[in-house]
């Protein structure tokens, strides 16, 4: 290390030099006769002498005494601390290491973990790493532009794992876009945290290995956006803020680890110049945050530029890779083109499925208990309140919107952990989130308030919680909330549409509020709405609040439900608000826009109250309305019993305390029925209805269980009888080759169940530990399955390699062997709803257990008898008759896009051999979902072994054996099939290892047994 002069020995010679030039030049030539004089006899001139030599003697003090205290002082003067070893030489993996580290330290905060500010403590501990979850993406790839059919696919349904499409798109630079919460700089922060750790060779489960051990950085694009002006070349912008980075994260590093150091030292330049230089060629640049970069003075157009600048000047041959994230506003320039440069792919984030909200939580109590110090919090009790957590989010569906993203999923953990219990009521956990956002703007308030302009800081200081504005602050905001969402409402905004506001409607909502004391002129909210600091606080620091993107005084609310929170706490402030509320729910075009809003309004008033709101529309008739008047009564019902589930109301109901509101809930019921039954309501509101009624309770026999605690189905079997010379296939003109000839077979009377197997039927066989009972699972092929072992195996009957290769895949990624493949998705396992996402082993499996729960053979159907029940000895097309109605049976054309309640469609008109024989009365024999039956396709995808023109010649085992590893026949079409897949004799196939969101499962047994 180069040898410097302190500071301390410049200062003191300096000024003592100053000193003595100032001491000659006043006394000029006198002061050495005077010290001359000291050896004169008078003593009066003696003694001037003397004072000279005091006052040399002074400068030489002063002088020592800088020596020693002149470098605290320079270092005052500088800015800078003491330092405690001003000499210090670093080697090269030092340097190294202190950026590492640092980097590592702040990537690995938990950033949100602080927003609980009074609780702050019980979050201290948790680490990034300790929750992180990846999650899914969808892809969108430039280079598919051109093929709309690819990029529509794309875009539909393929979501990949995020740390997968990084790998799958390694030659690409990415960027990853999110609404706000989504995970965006959790993901950032985890990668570059993984990337460091892979230097000390430690594995990551999911980090690509391309990705280990390369140079990585981070750079938050607000913080350049914050040093923009029109006079700043946006050539070399990017680099040399990277420079800037790793020189801070070196300093901060060395600092934080081993004392304060002068870190001056060279080869601190060298490191970073090379690592620099490293980052060119092969690095990982981490950009985060375009949206946070203001659109005012074109500034984020000139950090566009700044990274095509570095692109362009990257060396050739270069494998750098650049990762930006941003929300979706801010890829959107001024002239509304979307940002998107050569050579980067889009991955979109998704919402967060309940499988990753689980695992989130999960990760959550587990670290929070390890992190926190205090015995009591490191117990089996962290592992039962993640369990109720998820059961209680699994079960309300109102939830749905607090999972889906990392952000809000946290917010309802530090409720959730900060009150020992999760709020039942939506409007109160909402209520305390909002609390918990307000209590974060106090918080950066308080930090912030000195850096605002003179005008402003009357404004922002009353919003501080010290100026007892707290509830004030929030009664401005649901203002802001109502107004905006009746101003979107008025000017026709999209109903799906976030809404946004100008600053100038907060603030002003906020002046109104402010006490005489306080009240400040419009000329100071006029200066308010115009202070930079101001604006930057309410997007970037306010956390309730956050910036639209489309243009910089434009605002959000941090989630749509947020916002539809605060309007409907507006109403609590309206002494007429049952009145105005009952307008919007009377009204279908205001209902429909006000819907989650209303929702919230109810959610908020005790049972009490919204029993007696909602009493009247249950009770009022419907027989004779007119079908349009019909359906808007019957979608204000919905909206009421969806309330009045959010509310719990079947927990009051059963409770027994107060009878009226066990009266309330079962009329509740029966409305709900007799709405979903009544056909002059549109098949899309019956269909809304039957669900709401699956979540509620659904009171009909046979759709569910019993309700004498023995865990047992409730299945309605219907008898069918013999048919002797049963026709069975089709000469149709649309049927296809293997549903002929048309033949006649014998069938014995057998008992059907009337609907397909429900969510609720299912359950009480995995609560029996169905999955975990060997005695299910007969066959050979069942067990591997079940087990997961020699998956290849199953795979023997697929001759084409494409093929081969899809259902490869798909059993890689079915990993979960112990319930459906959909068993914990919200849109698939309504109660009243047809399970789906079950193989056909699955489907052995639940039957070998109902067999011995109801003391009867029961089993899959075969064809012949699921053919019989479905048509009938008349030989019906469709279940219903001959003819195709699109309201009659849950198909594509229906247009309902998902599997509906059992029995929601008029029950199948196919009737016996005897005349007098009435209706079987199956519900869904025609769409819904497909249905297994016990019966062989063979090995051929493209045609069967078992043709008709031969079924005499194979006998009935031969065609059932259960014990054969190959394609099984599916009857009856699905949700997502044309009407010609749904017709009776439409013979269908899949690999009995497939488990698709449109396949399920009825039973049957012989009546010849008993």
């Amino acid at each position: 290390m180069k040898k410097n002069i302190p500071t301390s020995a410049r200062i003191a010679v300096f000024l003592v030099f100053l000193g003595f030039l100032i001491y000659a030049g006043i006394n000029r030539a006198a002061w050495w006769s005077k010290f001359l004089s000291i050896f004169s006899a008078d003593t009066s001139t003696a003694l001037q002498g003397f004072e000279v030599v005091v006052n040399l003697g002074l400068l030489v003090l002063g002088g020592s005494v800088l020596w020693f205290f002149g470098k605290p002082l320079a270092q005052f003067l500088e800015g800078k601390e003491q330092a405690k070893h001003p000499e210090k030489t670093f080697t090269e993996r030092e340097i190294e290491k202190f950026y590492h580290d640092n980097l590592l330290k702040e990537c690995e905060r938990y950033d949100f973990g602080d927003l609980d500010e009074e609780r702050a403590e019980d979050h201290s501990g948790l680490k990034l790493s300790d929750v992180y979850v990846d999650q899914q993406v969808t892809v969108f790839d430039p280079k598919q532009k051109n093929d709309p059919s690819e990029q529509k696919e794309l875009a539909e349904r393929k979501t990949i794992p995020l740390f997968q499409a990084l790998e799958k798109y390694s030659e690409n630079h990415c960027i990853i876009s999110g609404i706000v919460g989504s995970g965006k700089s959790s993901f950032i922060n985890f990668l570059a945290a993984d990337i460091i750790r892979s230097f000390a060779s430690e594995q990551s489960s999911v980090l690509p290995g391309d990705f280990t051990r390369r140079p990585v950085v981070r750079v938050r694009l607000r913080e350049i956006g914050a040093t923009l002006d029109r006079s700043v070349d946006a050539d070399g912008l990017l680099l040399r803020h990277i420079r800037t980075q790793v020189h801070r994260h070196i300093v901060f590093g060395c600092n934080g680890t081993n004392g304060v150091y002068d870190v001056s030292d060279c080869t601190i330049e060298q490191y970073c110049n090379e690592l620099v230089t490293e980052l060119q060629k092969n690095g990982i640049i981490l950009l985060d945050g375009l949206d946070e970069v203001t659109l005012t003075e074109d500034k984020r157009l000139m950090v566009q530029q700044a990274i095509r600048h570095f692109l362009d000047r990257l060396p050739e041959n270069s494998s750098c890779r650049l990762i930006l994230t941003s929300r979706p506003p801010g890829l959107t320039g001024n002239s509304g083109e979307r940002y998107q440069p050569p050579g980067f792919v889009r991955l979109e984030l998704q919402s967060m499925s309940l499988q990753q909200a689980g695992t989130f939580i999960h990760h959550w109590y587990e670290k929070k208990a390890k992190a926190d110090p205090r015995p009591s919090t490191n117990d089996p009790m962290n592992r039962q309140r993640a369990e109720h957590l998820i059961m209680q989010v699994s079960e309300r569906p109102s939830l749905e919107e607090l999972t889906g993203t990392p952000m809000l999923l946290t917010l309802m953990l530090l409720v959730d952990s900060g009150n020992y219990r999760l709020p039942e009521s939506r409007a109160e956990l909402y209520d305390r989130a909002v609390k918990l956002l307000l209590q974060r703007w106090h918080l950066n308030l308080r930090k912030d308030v000195d850096s605002f302009e003179p005008e402003a800081q009357a404004v922002m200081e009353a919003m501080t919680e010290d100026g007892g504005f707290a509830k004030d602050l929030r009664e401005a905001l649901s203002r802001t909330a109502l107004e905006s969402y009746q101003h979107a409402e008025a000017t026709a905004a999209e109903k799906n549409a976030t809404i946004t506001f100008s600053q100038a409607l907060v603030l002003g909502n906020i002046s109104l509020f402010l006490d005489n004391s306080k009240r400040t002129s419009e000329k100071t909210i006029a200066s308010a709405i115009d202070s930079t600091a101001i604006h930057n606080f309410l997007q970037n620091r306010s956390n309730i609040l956050v910036g639209a993107g489309e243009s910089d005084d434009r605002l959000q609310f941090v989630h749509k439900s947020f916002h539809e929170y605060l309007a409907a706490e507006s109403y609590h402030f309206d002494d007429n608000s049952r009145t105005a509320v009952a307008k919007l729910l009377a009204d279908p075009k205001k209902r429909d826009w006000w819907r989650e809003v209303l929702l919230f309004w109810m959610n908020a008033r005790s049972i009490v109250e919204l029993k007696d709101f909602i009493r009247p529309l249950l009770l009022e008739p419907f027989g004779e309305m007119e079908k349009e008047k019909l359906e808007n009564h019957a979608a204000a019902v919905v909206l009421c019993c969806e309330a009045a589930l959010e509310k719990n109301l079947r927990r009051y109901a059963d409770s027994g305390r107060n009878p009226e509101l066990n009266t309330l809930f079962n009329e509740a019921q029966q409305k709900l029925l007799r709405l979903m039954e009544d056909m002059r309501v549109a098949v899309s509101l019956r269909a809304q209805t039957g669900r709401l009624l699956g979540e509620l309770g659904d009171p009909r026999p046979g759709i569910t269980v019993w309700e004498d605690d023995s865990g047992r189905p409730d299945i309605a079997w219907v008898e069918i009888p013999a048919a002797q010379g049963f026709m069975m296939g089709s000469e149709a003109e649309n049927a296809r080759d293997n549903e002929k000839p048309l033949h006649s077979v014998d069938v014995d009377a057998f008992g059907i169940s009337r609907s397909p197997i429900t969510n609720a039927q299912y359950r009480c066989f995995i609560e029996a530990g169905g999955y975990e009972k060997s005695q299910y699972w007969q066959s050979e092929g069942a067990r591997q399955w079940l087990t997961g072992g020699n998956d290849e195996k199953l795979l023997e009957g697929i001759s084409d390699k494409n093929t081969r290769k899809l259902y490869r895949n798909w059993l890689t990624g079915d990993t979960e062997r112990r319930a459906p493949r959909f068993w914990h998705d919200r849109r698939w396992n309504n109660p009243n709803h047809p399970v789906v996402g079950v193989s056909w082993f699955e489907a052995l499996a639940f039957c070998c257990w109902l067999a011995e729960v109801e003391g009867k053979p029961v089993r899959l159907p075969g064809e012949e008898e699921w053919e019989y029940a479905a048509r009938g000895v008349k030989g019906l097309k469709y279940s219903w008759g001959d003819e195709f109605a699109e309201s009659l049976g849950n198909t594509k054309k229906t247009g309902l896009e998902r599997t509906s309640a059992v029995g929601l469609f008029v029950p199948g008109r196919a009737v016996g051999p005897q005349a007098e024989s009435e209706a079987f009365g199956l519900h869904d024999m025609t769409g819904n979902v497909w249905e297994w039956t016990v019966n062989r396709w063979g090995k051929n995808f493209g045609k069967t072994e078992f043709a008709y023109a031969d079924w005499q010649k194979r006998s009935r085992e031969e065609r059932e054996d259960p014990n054969v590893n190959e394609l099984r026949v599916i009857r009856g079409g699905s949700w997502l099939n044309v009407p010609n897949y749904a017709r009776c004799s439409f013979r269908g196939w899949y690999l009995p290892i497939s488990r698709l969101n449109g396949l399920g499962f009825r039973v049957v047994f012989s009546l010849a047994a008993f």
